[in-house]
């Protein structure tokens, strides 16, 4: 049959194609490879020059930004050098603007130099679109004025005037005040208006030789510029590069587009994946949607921390190298610069080459079938003489000899055909003398399975074996016992096919994925209707392709290990609950303390270690003679248990009663070896008794002349009752008055206010108001102490005094509520009041809004409906305590967008009480405003309100409920 086979397959396949086949794919192969390796050398080749083009233009791009954004940074440390040696004053306005003009004419690229003080005071420098120059300062009034300069930097007529401007709330103000150690700080690039265009700035606060806070030094660039070098640029042919930061937003860009839009006259940010450039725009939406998931700095960020700096990505099926490097600098700037530029600028070239490589490919094609056709025709008929000779030895004629000359290799296989025959025979016996052994090994290896199954199968334990699959593969006897299934039956069963033991299996798949070679867990089971604790062990073999697993029954040791931590727990609750209530000491037989708790050091005022070692005769008044003592000891050391009141004296000498209860804790032969003394302090009650009896007799006396006092005041106070009511009620009609009107709140423009406050059943003390002057939006809460007319009336004068501030422009939180409370707090002394009150104020301009005094806390939410409490406990001090708090008064600033707002709210709100006594709580408070924010203020007040009157029920009001609601348009 071999003989056939070979027979046919001789004639399947020519010889001559064997032979020239082979050697034709082999120079296909060759050439092909080579002319392939030379394709991608010259695309290796591509890629380093994109590389190096891409780099050097990133270098000039970071040199370029340092020299631009240096110079800002330079201006400032000039200043701040020139304030140090004198050159310059800020009370010398004029000597302050030469200079700065002087700076404006060396530094071109410079587009706003300024400084402000703590106290309002603010000289600036403009650069305008057009070269001319304008100053800046504020005047007495507090307004700022617009000044032209001339040539020689003089100023001339007045341009402009900005009502109320207070640059200390300014975002590059208030930012270097707060920076650490004045170190200089950029803002955030924003759009001006006017040019329109992109600006940052970089600020740094001014400290004098003594350390003192002077004000804060800051100067302006603006990034068209940038543009205008990224457009100079050439990168390849077409490529293009553009300034982002993490969040996407475009800086500056090759693009001849401006990297803003405007809308309603107002420049906007723009997005990078926006700008109408096709080749920056589908760059900036790779990195968005390429590395939307790795690691980035904050949520907002589409820009990851660890981004490859060289990339490669296609557009319409065509490849692009971008390198994209990230630009920081020592004072918080984090930009990326990202260079894109299209393969196709390089490639001309690399496929003119790959052109000529073809054609050489196909010229050795044809010149090797030819000379293989030539090579074949001259061994054939060597090859003819072999193949017989290799016939015969395949019909078993294990003896025949060929003799072949000619071909020296194929002379070396005639020989090994000689040979073939007799190795063929020695293999034939060997493999019979192994056949026997294999028996014998099979005989040995099923004696040592039976002894091993008898020993496994007598563990008092669970085994098995299981494949890395999680198929039992076998178990030991006890296991299939214990199921009460077959041992046979668990074999080719997933882990899993057995109910109860659920812990078990998530413990083996978790060790079945891991790396590890072995791993043990206590797991429950629930085997016969009860649950049962089993230690397992794992052990991976076979190089983890299976696992042994081994189990032990430890349910009794588990049960006994709760029961012993709940009775721990059970002595420890009750010594904690012993700790609080008495005094607890543990003495010797010799009445040494040898243990005592924390309330025997908080009564006797003794420490652990004066007491520790000490007798309790430290403890004596004298009030007890020597009898009582002898008859306490002669009951103690009987072994019985004493119980009696005993006055000691404490280390600062003061009194104190106890109610003793001494146990003695008895030896094997009857004596007391420790005693436990457990004390409750009864102080207060004996001084109460003393109080009592000596109050009884003088009571008595007293009694018979306040009954007649009683009947004449009673008539007093009809006729009070009558006039108290009518003042009440005058106050009340005031309280409603002075709210602001709905029409005054509607026409603030780019915020969405509602109010409500409604007293309780007496005149209240809860006060808001809502204040519009110049561009500025005042806004006071508050809550007087109690209720009645000194509370109205209080509430009145809080409104007035912040009237007044706001009318005067006073803006500054320290001056505004140090004022407002010593103007408070003269008139509480000239009224011999105790009230008082907690009051926020909140002061709104071009979507900031600055928080200071002491109320409640403030809910900030977002537009979303994410909520933030803003905790107002050190932004203050209460109003009419005391008579300066400028040391305690301080303010939060936060930044408000499109559909941010506040929610203000007195405590009648979190503390209303429902029928069972429950409190509304600001839980509830916040989960209501978050539900309800995408409405508008005046449903959002609705919702809340009507969901307060809904806890409330029928439950009597007990405070006032004020509620402010502030949305951001």
């Amino acid at each position: 049959m071999l003989i056939t086979l070979l027979q046919k397959l001789q004639y399947k396949i020519p010889l001559r194609t064997i032979l020239v086949v082979p050697f034709v794919v082999q120079i296909v192969g060759a050439v092909g490879l080579v002319g392939y390796l030379s394709f991608r050398n010259g695309q290796k080749a591509v890629e380093d020059l994109a590389g190096q083009l891409t780099n050097e233009v990133s270098n000039l791009i970071t040199e370029r930004l340092n020299d631009y954004l240096g110079t800002p940074y330079l201006i400032n440390q000039l200043n701040q050098n020139a304030l140090d040696l004198g050159q310059i004053n800020p009370e010398n306005v004029k000597l302050m603007e030469q200079h700065f003009w002087q700076q404006a004419q060396i530094f071109d690229l410079i587009s706003k130099i300024q400084f402000a003080t703590p106290k309002g005071e603010f000289i600036g420098l403009i650069v305008n679109d057009d070269g001319t120059l304008n100053y800046q300062i504020i005047d007495s009034a507090g307004d700022l004025q617009t000044y032209a300069i001339d040539s020689q930097g003089n100023r001339r007529g007045r341009l402009k005037t900005y009502v109320g401007f207070d640059p200390r709330i300014q975002s590059w103000y208030t930012q270097a005040e707060k920076s650490f150690k004045g170190q200089p700080t950029w803002s955030k690039i924003s759009p001006w208006i006017s040019p329109p265009t992109l600006a940052i700035t970089i600020s740094q606060p001014y400290y004098n030789k003594k350390g003192k806070f002077q004000g804060v030094l800051a100067a302006d660039l603006t990034l068209a510029q940038m543009s205008d070098f990224l457009r100079s640029l050439k990168i390849g042919k077409s490529g293009k590069t553009f300034i982002i930061e993490a969040s996407g937003k475009l800086v500056a860009s090759s693009s001849s587009q401006k990297p803003f839009f405007t809308v309603d006259r107002q420049p906007q940010r723009l997005d990078a994946i926006k700008l109408e450039d096709p080749l920056i725009q589908a760059a900036a939406l790779y990195l968005q949607e390429k590395f939307a998931n790795l690691k980035t700095a904050s949520e907002q960020d589409i820009i990851p921390i660890d981004i490859p700096k060289q990339l490669k990505f296609k557009i319409d099926n065509k490849q692009h190298f971008m390198r994209v490097l990230p630009f920081t600098d020592d004072f918080g700037l984090s930009w990326y610069i990202v260079i894109v530029v299209p393969e196709k600028d390089f490639m001309k070239q690399i496929e003119s080459n790959t052109r000529i490589t073809l054609l050489l490919i196909i010229g050795a094609l044809i010149v090797a079938t030819g000379m293989g056709f030539l090579t074949s025709r001259w061994i054939v008929n060597i090859i003819l003489t072999l193949n017989k000779a290799s016939q015969q030895i395949a019909q078993g004629n294990l003896d025949q000899k060929v003799n072949i000359q000619g071909i020296k290799e194929l002379e070396s296989l005639g020989l090994a055909f000689n040979v073939m025959a007799y190795q063929i025979k020695d293999y034939f016996e060997a493999i019979e003398l192994k056949n026997t052994d294999l028996e014998k090994a099979k005989k040995d290896l099923s004696d040592a399975k039976e002894k091993l199954e008898a020993i496994l199968d007598a563990v008092p334990g669970s085994i098995s074996w299981i494949d890395s699959q999680g198929i039992y593969l076998g178990v030991n006897h006890y296991l299939a016992e214990k199921w009460d299934v077959p041992q046979e039956d668990f074999v080719g069963q997933p882990i899993g096919f057995l109910e109860g033991n659920n812990e078990l299996i998530k413990f083996l798949d978790n060790f079945l994925a891991s790396a590890d070679n072995s791993a043990s867990q206590v797991v429950q089971i629930t085997l016969d209707n009860s649950l049962q604790y089993y230690l397992i062990a794992a052990q991976k073999y076979q190089e983890g392709k299976a696992i042994v697993s081994i189990g032990i029954n430890i349910t009794d040791r588990k049960e006994a290990e709760e029961k012993l931590q709940q009775t721990v727990k059970e002595l420890s609750d009750i010594k904690y609950a012993l700790d609080q209530l008495a005094i607890v000491t543990i003495t010797d037989g010799k009445g040494t303390i040898n243990y005592v708790n924390n309330k025997f050091c908080e009564v006797s005022h003794y420490s652990r270690e004066e007491l520790i070692g000490s007798n309790h005769r430290l403890l004596k008044s004298g009030y007890h003679d020597k009898v009582f003592y002898q008859g306490l000891w002669s009951t103690i050391t009987k072994g019985k248990i004493w119980q009696g009141e005993i006055k000691n004296k404490a280390k600062d000498g003061s009194y104190y009663w106890v109610n003793s209860t001494i146990i003695p804790f008895m030896d094997d032969q009857g004596r007391p070896f420790q005693y436990l003394s457990i004390r409750t302090e009864i102080t207060a009650r004996k001084e109460v008794e003393q109080a009592l009896e000596n109050m009884v007799s003088k009571r008595t006396a007293e009694l018979a002349s306040a009954n007649a006092e009683i009947t004449a005041l009673n008539q007093k106070l009809k006729s009070e009752n009558i006039r108290m009511s009518a003042e009440l009620n005058l106050v009340f009609e005031m309280q409603q008055m002075i709210l602001p009107k709905i029409e005054e709140l509607q026409g603030i423009e780019k915020l969405d206010l509602a109010g409500f406050m409604q007293p309780a059943e007496e005149v209240g003390g809860d006060y808001y108001d809502v204040l519009h002057h110049s561009g500025i939006v005042t806004i006071g809460i508050g809550d007087v102490t109690g209720h009645g007319l000194e509370s109205g009336i209080l509430m009145v004068m809080t409104q007035t005094a912040v009237r007044t501030l706001k009318e005067m422009g006073e803006t500054d939180p320290v001056r505004f509520l140090s004022t407002l409370n010593r103007t408070i707090y003269q008139n509480i002394i000239r009224m011999n009041s105790e009230k008082n009150l907690t009051l926020g104020i909140l002061h709104y301009c071009e979507g900031q809004l600055n928080i200071s005094g002491q109320h409640e806390e403030v809910l900030l939410i977002r537009s979303g409906g994410e909520i933030e409490l803003i905790n107002t406990m050190d932004l203050g001090f209460p109003i009419g305590l005391d008579y300066e708090i400028s040391h305690f008064v301080d303010q939060i600033c936060v930044n408000l967008d499109s559909g941010d707002g506040v929610v203000l709210y007195t405590d009648g709100i979190t503390e209303a009480k429902n029928i069972d006594n429950h409190f509304y709580g600001i839980e509830r408070l916040c989960k209501v405003v978050s539900k309800a924010w995408s409405k508008s203020a005046q449903e959002i007040q609705d919702t809340v309100i009507e969901d307060v009157y809904d806890h409330i029920g029928e439950q009597k009001v007990f405070d006032d409920i004020t509620l402010l609601v502030l949305k951001q348009k």
